[in-house]
């Protein structure tokens, strides 16, 4: 089997290019806000938002959502949680890790608890999909939700990345410029809670953290500039995503799992790059 046929088969049917679509606007995602995010020590936000996201599930269940669009509605559940922890450590005076125990915590035990609920009232939860998440059932609607989402995730990075960067590195200075740190703090939260439930459709509760943390951090062993990691990290991102998905095809694994593989391969060859550019 030569190469054309090795990545091209799999995508020749319809399910695995809308899952390719998919993966792409997750990463595009994930790489632009997780670059704002893992060197200000924020690496685990992400997986601690998305376990937060199963209090979100269980409530959207109990007040009657169908489990297919629970997920979605759990969206504005993340975003309180993301904003809560950025105002308990600017105001109780605790740090974000120790704030994001607190929500994590409480939001978990409160999803299982309203999941459990649900499925004695006869709602049907797919936890395995929610876990591990279930890309090659995405559906046509989800990739316009999605689309429109990356779009607006895109439109934002590019109009306040710079600047939250700034506020997050330098706060006083930038506060002394007149920008408005605490405000673009919160933005980054509730963008990342937005990108956070967004990822756990395709790769679940439990392998959320890899698409924010792994392309920042291979993209960091090239580039420290803010433009060329956010991009080295995006394509980190899709790249990854594009070949886990031709795994899973041809060696029947999970899709998240398979994605999750490359993206760590990824990173591999970026330690080794680096380490040869450092021994000349």
């Amino acid at each position: 089997m030569d190469w054309t046929t090795l990545i091209g088969e799999p995508f020749s049917h319809p399910f695995m290019r809308d899952a390719l679509c998919m993966s792409i606007f997750i990463a595009v995602m994930c790489g632009g806000v997780g670059v704002l995010l893992v060197p200000r020590g924020l690496s685990m936000l992400g997986d601690g938002l998305a376990h937060a996201t199963l209090g979100g599930v269980g409530s959207a269940l109990l007040l009657g959502f169908a489990p297919e669009t629970s997920l979605w509605a759990a969206m504005p559940f993340a975003v309180v949680v993301a904003l809560g922890i950025a105002w308990l450590g600017r105001h109780v005076r605790i740090s974000s890790d120790a704030a994001l125990g607190v929500f994590f915590a409480v939001s978990l035990a409160a999803g299982i608890a309203a999941i459990h609920i649900a499925a004695r009232k006869g709602v049907q939860v797919d936890m395995e999909s929610i876990l591990f998440g279930n890309i090659l059932a995405v559906q046509p609607e989800d990739l316009n939700i999605v689309g429109s989402l990356s779009l607006l995730v895109v439109m934002l990075l590019l109009w306040f990345g710079p600047r939250i960067a700034y506020a997050g590195f330098y706060p006083d200075l930038a506060s002394m410029s007149g920008i408005r740190v605490v405000l673009k703090e919160y933005v980054l939260m509730a963008l990342t809670a937005v990108v956070t439930v967004t990822a756990v459709r395709a790769v679940g509760v439990l392998l959320v953290s890899a698409y924010l943390v792994i392309p920042t951090v291979t993209a960091r062993m090239i580039s420290w500039r803010l433009g060329p990691m956010m991009l080295l990290s995006i394509c980190t991102g899709v790249m990854g995503s594009a070949f886990g998905l031709v795994m899973s095809y041809h060696f029947d694994i999970p899709s998240g799992s398979a994605m999750t593989l490359c993206l760590g391969l990824l990173f591999i060859l970026a330690v080794g790059i680096r380490g040869l550019r450092h021994s000349h």
